[in-house]
C-alpha cells in the first residue's frame, strides 16, 4: 500500500480528481464491452425500446419535463446574476465581481449553498405534512408540463381539457403552501402561507375568469362532452347532414346543361 500511497501524495489536487475519473471511465468501458459481447446488453436495449414504445406518452412527458428542468436551472442562475448586477448598478456599486470571471459564478455558488443547507425539522411541527409540503408545491409546477406542446407530437398527454387541466393542477401549489404554513407550528409562518396562497389564488382566478369570459372554457367543455362535434361541424359546413347517404350529397345536373345536351343530340 505504501508503494501506491507515495505517488498519490505527490499528485496535484487536479490530478487527484482527474485520475479517478479516468479509472472509472476505463472500467465502465470494459464492463460495457463485456456485457454487450455476452448478449445481455442487446437484450436490455430491446426490452427498454419495447417498453418505451408501449408507453410513448410517458416517455414524451419525461423527456419534455427533463428538458425544461435542465434549462430552467442555468437560466435561473443567469437571471439571479443579472438581478444582482442591475441592483448594484442602481445603487452605484460594483456588484458581484470576485467568484469566477467578472463574478459570473456567484449565483452558482449561492445555489450550491442553498442545496448544502441542513434539512432541519423544528420541534413541535407536524413532521409528515411539513416534509411533504415542498414536494406538493414542486409537483404542482412539474405536472403542468404534461399538457404543454413543446413541438409537433412532443406532448406528454393530448387532452381535450388541457387548458383547464393546466390551471387546475397549477392551483394545487396553494395546498402545498397551506400545508407548509399550518404544519410549521408558528403563527407567522401560517400568516405567510396564507398570504402566498391568497396571491396565487388571485392570479389563477383572474386567468380562469378570462378563459370563462372569452368562451374558451365553454368550447372546451362542449368538445369533451361531444367527441364527434368537430366531425359534425365539418360535415355540416360542407352542405349536407352527416346522416345522409351518398345519393343525397351527389350534385344534381342543372336544367341548362340537360337542355344543351338535348339540343346537341337533335
Amino acid at each position: 500500500m505504501s508503494g501506491l500511497a507515495d505517488p498519490w501524495r505527490r499528485l496535484s489536487p487536479a490530478g487527484k480528481v482527474i485520475l479517478p475519473i479516468i479509472a472509472l471511465f476505463v472500467l465502465g468501458t470494459i464492463a460495457f464491452t463485456v456485457v454487450w459481447v455476452v448478449g445481455i446488453g442487446p437484450a436490455i436495449a430491446n426490452f427498454a425500446l419495447d417498453t418505451a414504445g408501449a408507453n410513448i406518452g410517458i416517455v414524451r412527458f419525461l423527456a419534455a419535463a427533463t428538458g425544461v428542468l435542465l434549462f430552467t436551472v442555468p437560466a435561473a442562475f443567469v437571471i439571479i446574476f443579472m438581478e444582482m448586477k442591475i441592483i448594484a448598478f442602481v445603487n452605484l456599486r460594483l456588484g458581484p465581481n470576485r467568484v469566477g470571471p467578472w463574478g459570473t459564478l456567484s449565483s452558482t455558488i449561492h445555489g450550491l449553498k442553498v442545496l448544502a443547507k441542513e434539512d432541519f425539522t423544528p420541534s413541535g411541527v407536524d413532521a409528515p405534512v411539513f416534509t411533504l409540503a415542498p414536494a406538493v408545491v414542486y409537483l404542482a409546477a412539474v405536472l403542468t408540463l404534461l399538457v404543454i406542446p413543446f413541438a409537433p407530437g412532443m406532448v406528454g398527454a393530448e387532452m381535450e381539457l388541457g387548458l383547464l387541466y393546466f390551471f387546475a393542477v397549477a392551483s394545487l401549489g396553494v395546498i402545498g403552501l397551506m400545508m407548509a404554513g399550518w404544519s410549521s407550528f408558528n403563527k407567522y409562518s401560517l400568516l405567510g402561507g396564507l398570504r402566498a396562497a391568497a396571491a396565487i389564488v388571485s392570479c389563477v382566478s383572474t386567468h380562469a375568469a378570462k378563459i370563462a369570459y372569452s368562451g374558451v372554457g365553454d368550447r372546451l367543455v362542449q368538445r369533451s362532452a361531444t367527441p364527434n362535434a368537430t366531425a359534425a361541424t365539418t360535415s355540416g359546413s360542407s352542405g349536407h347532414h352527416p346522416n345522409q347517404g351518398p345519393e343525397a350529397t351527389s350534385p344534381r345536373p342543372s336544367t341548362t346543361s340537360a337542355a344543351r345536351r338535348t339540343g346537341a343530340s337533335r
